[in-house]
């Protein structure tokens, strides 16, 4: 069953690290099987050391790694998040709405009454993201973090990154941001970006701002990403593929200070 607390409880007092994609790290300690399966101990061990080293949410992109994560955080007030995210079709060129939402309902229904709230990320559609912000708010009713990949000319079909981040947040999402794959200093200027349009909009107050981290380059270049993403006023940081010795030193980091 969900945690009592809640997310945004968490936000308004602290940062918050959440740790998810466990391929890229299953794969560094060489723990998928030759058919691409993976004992559910290794997920297991390494959820517990992400947890151990400072992460307070695990997302998870599956029924069973949601199961594990809830079992692994029991009374260690650690929180569970579901992920989804855009599809395949994220031009929308052919597909309708109700056809899209409909694939989205799919995967909501996994994480039905297991998860604390949910992750809505990667898309390049600011239009399909709001469509994935509907369907958990119908289907699960609990928190969403809705976080894009665009570039500083703005999503697929060209609208802005400050539009797209007053959308997010007209459509529900109570935390929005962007992910990681344009390098860390491009992305801190879309963040500059989607900053001023909620800004503008008069909504930066009914939102938390986040970002989502991949364990390139060193572990300098994600500190110092990470301390001027802080200083932006992002609360919420993803850490996807990280060894847990990183989330300690960034979660010492941000507890400690940055000298």
């Amino acid at each position: 069953m969900p945690n009592n607390k809640c997310i945004l409880e968490l936000l308004e007092n602290d940062h918050v690290i959440g740790c998810g994609d466990f391929v890229s790290t299953l794969e560094k300690r060489m723990l998928i099987n030759n058919n691409g399966s993976v004992a559910p101990e290794s997920i297991k061990k390494i959820q517990y050391d992400l947890i151990e080293s400072g992460s307070k949410v695990i997302q998870t992109p599956n029924k069973e790694t949601c199961l594990i994560a809830r079992e692994v955080g029991y009374d260690r007030d650690i929180l569970v998040a579901g992920r989804i995210s855009g599809t395949q079709h994220s031009s929308m060129k052919t597909r309708q709405m109700e056809e899209v939402k409909s694939d989205f309902r799919k995967q909501c229904e996994i994480f039905k009454n297991k998860v604390d709230f949910m992750v809505v990320d990667h898309f390049e559609n600011v239009q399909e993201c709001e469509w994935a912000i509907d369907v958990v708010k119908e289907i699960i009713d609990c928190p969403v973090l809705a976080s894009l990949l665009v570039s500083k000319h703005g999503d697929l079909k060209g609208i802005s990154c400050e539009d797209c981040a007053v959308r997010m947040v007209q459509s529900g999402a109570d935390i929005i941001g962007i992910n990681c794959n344009f390098g860390p200093m491009y992305n801190l200027d879309i963040l500059s970006m989607m900053k001023k349009g909620l800004e503008e909009a008069g909504v930066l107050e009914n939102v938390y701002l986040s970002c989502h981290l991949l364990s390139h380059g060193t572990i300098y270049d994600v500190q110092d990403f990470t301390r001027q993403a802080c200083d932006m006023g992002v609360r919420y940081i993803g850490c996807y593929g990280f060894e847990p010795r990183l989330v300690r030193i960034l979660h010492d980091k941000l507890n400690n200070g940055w000298k």
